[in-house]
């Protein structure tokens, strides 16, 4: 089977079915390819893959040790949006263990990194995982001002959309 097929078939069962077994063993099979044909690309994406099933299974220290592995990969190619998205992933994982100084950092070096690629869909994304982070700690203001970065930043990308329709 065609690494892309196997990836496809990973995403539709993680994403659709929640089939969270099934969905391991495809992209622990997209790994393996991966690494034996040297595809950078798909050895980062897929262990973010990983990590995001390990972290919907509440495998939170597995889901870390598999965004720190993508995450320095990401770094180390320069991919500057999926080092961001990575991020956005392991800041995540920090709230939920309440660790809140390593989710912020994550949430703060994922929103430069989209900011410096002018991903909208991105910073808006993170800018809201930021804004509940901070209203979890009450820290109101500063969740009000991320809260707002979003929602300007969704209405924009809406905007943007409908006129594409037209």
């Amino acid at each position: 089977i065609p690494l892309h097929r196997i990836l496809a078939v990973g995403l539709t069962v993680f994403q659709k079915r929640k089939d969270y077994v099934k969905a391991l063993e495809y992209f622990e099979k997209s790994l393996a390819l991966s690494r034996e044909l040297k595809i950078i690309e798909g050895i980062a994406f897929n262990l973010e893959r990983i990590g995001q099933v390990m972290e919907a299974q509440n495998k939170l220290e597995e889901a870390l040790s598999k965004y720190k592995e993508a995450l320095a990969i990401q770094e180390q190619a320069g991919q500057v949006y999926n080092t961001a998205s990575v991020l956005k992933s392991l800041g995540s994982v920090y709230n939920t263990l309440n660790r809140t100084g390593e989710a912020v950092s994550c949430y703060e070096r994922a929103l430069k990194a989209a900011q410096q690629i002018k991903s909208k869909n991105l910073i808006a994304e993170v800018s809201l995982s930021y804004a509940k982070l901070l209203k979890k700690n009450k820290d109101y203001k500063k969740a009000y001002y991320y809260w707002q970065q979003y929602s300007s930043l969704k209405d924009s990308i809406l905007g943007e959309e409908k006129n594409k329709r037209m």
